[in-house]
């Protein structure tokens, strides 16, 4: 097995740092990369049919993941890229969002060097695959404690590196709970149980209208896999046009989507969402919702609505990181100001 001190510019070789060995990931790592998932990422169990199902079942097909492996065998890190279409101008290119950064305990080093650290390694293990398979453009919503590593990249003059970072605010409205008030919208949710062509012709529409330059493109079979486990609520206008939908995750009241057929239904769209909380709040013979309050990230294109609707800043920040991974896309062509972008981006 190859081995160097940097990551592979193309195929599988390997990258030493110190002991351990940085490679993408194999069929006979995923019993180890479970046993991370259990005793280090906190997240709880993951069994192997969930595994395929977020990792090699997705629709833009399965992601890539790099692992650390010590002399002995054990895989002690992992990183995923997870596969996307990405709308860029006028033109859709492949991208993939690094996800889920796991590290042992005893191998997370605090070290100045930010091209020695256990996450870059990964990171450039797995990106050159993703140039090799022909992606063209890497991004990530992680924490916001990890900023600070999508900042010190740029200190290693390497292009896969060079990340536009951007922090968002997160905006909340109170639910009204049993309090009845005037609704915000004379637009209307309701809720569905899949996305079919009809959303994506909004998309279509949102596309010119709003203007969209860069952002995820939402496929029926994308947003049905991204949001079949949150509440997911199409707005319509009093004709019962298709005016836009909303993705709401059950356990926190986090917008993970919204989509407007124009910039002036955003407002609309997110006043309907909130409407249509509060009336679910009253019922109390269906679903109750676990959250008091929805939460949104303050994006630029959300920030002027949110604030017209009397959304209130919390204490709580979105980071966003993007990056060209090709000499096919400028770095000012996915400038994070350029971005709509949601968390279930």
């Amino acid at each position: 097995m190859p081995t160097g001190h940097r990551a592979p510019s193309t195929g599988h070789r390997a990258v030493m740092a110190e002991q351990l060995t940085y490679r993408i990931m194999q069929t006979g790592d995923l019993p180890g990369v479970l046993r991370l998932w259990r005793d280090e990422a906190g997240w709880g169990d993951l069994t192997p049919e969930v595994w395929k199902t977020w990792f090699e079942d997705g629709p833009c097909g399965p992601s890539i993941l790099a692992v650390a492996v010590t002399d002995g065998g054990d895989i002690v890190g992992q990183i995923a890229l997870n596969p996307a279409e990405l709308a860029v101008g006028d033109r859709t290119v492949r991208a993939v969002r690094i996800a889920a950064p796991i590290i042992e305990r005893r191998h997370r080093i605090d070290t100045p060097v930010i091209g020695k650290h256990p996450a870059t390694l990964m990171y450039l293990t797995a990106v050159a695959e993703a140039q090799r398979r022909g992606f063209s453009v890497a991004y990530a919503l992680p924490e916001r404690t990890w900023l600070a590593f999508f900042l010190g990249g740029r200190r290693l003059g390497n292009s896969l590196t060079n990340f536009g970072t951007a922090e968002y605010a997160c905006m909340s409205y109170p639910l009204a709970g049993l309090e009845s008030r005037a609704p915000l919208t004379k637009f209307r949710a309701h809720q569905m149980e899949d996305f079919g062509t009809e959303h994506e012709a909004l998309w279509r529409d949102a596309r010119e209208e709003l203007p969209i330059i860069c952002s995820i493109v939402p496929s029926r079979d994308w947003k049905n896999y991204r949001s079949s486990a949150h509440l997911t609520l199409d707005v319509r206008d009093a004709q019962a046009r298709l005016r836009g939908y909303a993705v709401v995750r059950r356990k926190s009241g986090l917008l993970h989507d919204l989509l407007a057929c124009s910039a002036n239904d955003l407002g609309e769209v997110l006043g309907a969402t909130v409407d249509w909380l509060e009336e679910k709040q009253r019922d109390t013979s269906g679903e109750t919702l676990s959250f008091q309050a929805l939460n949104v990230m303050a994006s630029p294109a959300l920030r002027g609505p949110l604030e017209r609707l009397a959304f209130q800043p919390t204490d709580f920040r979105f980071a966003f990181a993007c990056v060209p991974i090709d000499e096919s896309v400028a770095p000012a062509e996915i400038a994070p100001d350029r971005w709509f972008v949601m968390p279930g981006n």
